[in-house]
């Protein structure tokens, strides 16, 4: 007889046989399931491959150790990091989405405002629809923003400076930290790994957490650009509780559930409509 485990995992139709393998095997196949299904407990685990749930927990820890997965009481859930792509390659993730969020942010630029931009792939974005009728100031960490905005005339740009993180194109470190501790933002706009209502956002580099929660701090609006497939996954570091965000921008991908739980938590959450984004020439 099939049964449903507590992470939505059927057992019955899964292949049993694993409990044979070497321990490498096993765990193995265990991220593969934890990827697959976003979290798996203990209990589920021990009866997929015949083991004690003492063998599992051990497994547990090493997958974490490995960053491979982040363990919970009693199970496991996937790791944004573990999933982690070059800033190239997670720029073409959900495109179409990014690229609506990173429209509707740029509505809230305004005259003279001082904003701060973070080294996300969405946030980064902005730059193709920055209003060319407004002057304002711009702080970034990102070398890619860096590079697409130094001829705007209409902008002054900050660099951050710092240590360059080659896989995000961030800079970041006590440099970076130093040159934001003497500006206020109008505004700041952030980007996360994942989003848990419980967590708050959260990202996997605490150099990179560290300016952007900085940022927060010193920002009298706060924007949080996400994607709908970052909600609900959990990653290693801490930013901030979800409500010291002032507006969230994500896509019509947003369950019904999660959107009505932020908008109880006092949020302004904007919704944006993907189809037929591009950008402006």
């Amino acid at each position: 007889m099939t049964t449903r485990a507590g992470y939505g995992i059927v057992i019955g139709k899964l292949r049993l046989g694993y409990h044979m393998a070497a321990g490498d095997i096993r765990r193995e196949k265990i991220v593969e399931i934890v990827k697959k299904h976003s979290g798996v407990s203990c209990a589920d685990l021990s009866k997929i491959f015949k083991v004690t749930p003492e063998t599992i927990r051990r497994d547990l820890e090493y997958l974490q150790d490995q960053k491979l997965l982040i363990r919970t009481h009693g199970g496991a859930i996937a790791s944004v990091e573990a999933e982690m792509l070059p800033a190239a390659l997670r720029k073409q993730e959900n495109f179409e989405q990014k690229l609506a969020i990173a429209r509707k942010a740029s509505s809230y630029i305004s005259e003279g405002d001082v904003i701060f931009m973070d080294a996300g792939t969405t946030v980064n974005l902005i730059c193709e629809f920055m209003p060319q009728d407004k002057e304002f100031f711009v702080v970034t960490n990102s070398k890619e923003s860096i590079v697409k905005l130094a001829d705007v005339p209409n902008i002054t740009l900050i660099s951050t400076g710092g240590i360059l993180r080659k896989k995000t194109m961030a800079f970041a470190g006590e440099n970076a930290m130093q040159s934001l501790r003497s500006i206020t933002f109008n505004k700041a706009f952030i980007s996360a790994l994942a989003v848990s209502e419980k967590y708050g956002i959260m990202d996997s580099h605490s150099d990179e957490a560290n300016i952007n929660r900085l940022a927060l701090e010193k920002a009298i609006e706060t924007f949080l650009l996400v994607d709908a497939t970052k909600f609900n996954k959990m990653a290693y570091i801490n930013v901030c509780p979800i409500d010291h965000i002032s507006t969230i921008i994500t896509d019509d991908r947003l369950s019904s559930d999660i959107h009505t739980e932020l908008e109880q938590k006092g949020l302004n959450v904007i919704i944006c409509n993907s189809s037929g984004n591009k950008p402006e020439q």
